[in-house]
């Protein structure tokens, strides 16, 4: 047993250094980080004690700008980095009663979007695991202590609290799914809704304003963003199908499932300001790696083996894919 707990612990400390590696030597967002830091030094520690606010994300600034002197900013990234990706993976196999299933599904769908590039997105999303946690166990203060954590490092995390709606109100669940079958109309009829929401994402953070501008035309350079959609809207209702016994009577399951729902829902929202939708959508689309890995075991118990193969094939192919595209200078260098 306990060797089995060594391996498993090796291997997410192994994820966490291959992280910090990835996201400091090829990630092209590390640049933005380095800038922000310089920023954040520059700035006595009044002016930071001034700009104090819930939308700042102090729970990423205050410790960064105290430690850099002492250790260096990238040393602070290492330990954060390590450390925060090792209790992600951990929590998950307690939400996943299998060891190596949660870390498979996180490695395939987040592991090089957050630790590799989004480092607050990928530190925040490991206290929404941990609410996710708290929450299955009933423990619900908790739970709500860890989103608002989150939120207070990267602030989009908030969104992660609609898990408490769904889970604490039963026809939201319904009304999700209903938005969920609908949502692609959108896309269909050409609508579009960012205009009407332009004023209330500025009062959330002026910043997501450059989202829509004329900055990011090339948003969707791939041509990828509706197929994008259509592979998870189609994941997500085979999930729905799958699990629906299970659905119907454990309502912390259907709560996740339906939060995931919402992700697609935001995609074709905002499916002509395709920076604004990928990131709130993949961001909710967060806990599709404990569908999927409640979908695997749900498949090895009914011996489903052509379609446990074709599904883990599948997603480590997305991983693939995913890796060529934030890393071509790695994929590059590859080749030659």
């Amino acid at each position: 047993m306990y060797k089995k707990i060594l391996t498993t612990e090796w291997l997410y400390l192994l994820a966490g250094i291959a992280a910090y590696i990835i996201c400091v030597r090829f990630s092209k967002d590390w640049i933005h980080y380095q800038w922000w830091f310089g920023l954040l030094q520059n700035k006595t520690w009044p002016t930071v004690w001034q700009e104090l606010s819930i939308f700042r994300e102090p729970l990423y600034n205050f410790p960064v700008k105290f430690l850099s002197p002492y250790i260096g900013f990238e040393k602070v990234i290492l330990i954060a980095t390590i450390s925060l990706t090792c209790i992600k993976l951990r929590t998950l196999q307690k939400i996943v009663p299998e060891r190596y299933v949660g870390m498979f599904f996180y490695i395939c769908l987040y592991w090089l979007l957050l630790e590799g590039t989004q480092l607050r997105v990928a530190y925040a999303t490991t206290f929404a695991v941990l609410s996710f946690y708290y929450l299955q166990n009933q423990r619900y203060y908790l739970s709500i202590l860890m989103i608002a954590i989150a939120s207070q490092i990267h602030f989009t995390a908030i969104l992660f609290s609609l898990v408490f709606v769904l889970y604490f109100i039963k026809r939201t669940a319904l009304f999700t799914l209903c938005l969920f079958l609908l949502c692609p109309l959108l896309i269909i009829f050409e609508v579009s809704i960012y205009a009407w929401l332009e004023q209330g994402i500025a009062f959330i953070n002026p910043r997501y304003l450059l989202y829509g501008s004329e900055k990011i035309k090339g948003q969707n350079s791939t041509g990828l963003y509706i197929y994008f959609i259509a592979f998870f809207w189609t994941t997500l209702v085979l999930i729905e199908w799958k699990l629906k016994p299970y659905l119907q009577v454990d309502r912390f399951k259907l709560a996740i499932q339906r939060l995931a729902m919402s992700g697609v829902i935001f995609m074709c929202v905002f499916h002509d300001h395709v920076a604004l939708g990928a990131r709130l959508g993949e961001l909710l689309l967060f806990p599709l790696v404990i569908l999927l890995s409640w979908l695997y075991l749900e498949l090895h118990r009914t011996n489903k083996r052509l379609t446990l193969h074709l599904l883990t094939t599948i997603f480590f192919t997305y991983f693939i894919a995913r890796f060529i595209y934030l890393f071509p200078d790695i994929t590059q260098n590859l080749r030659v």
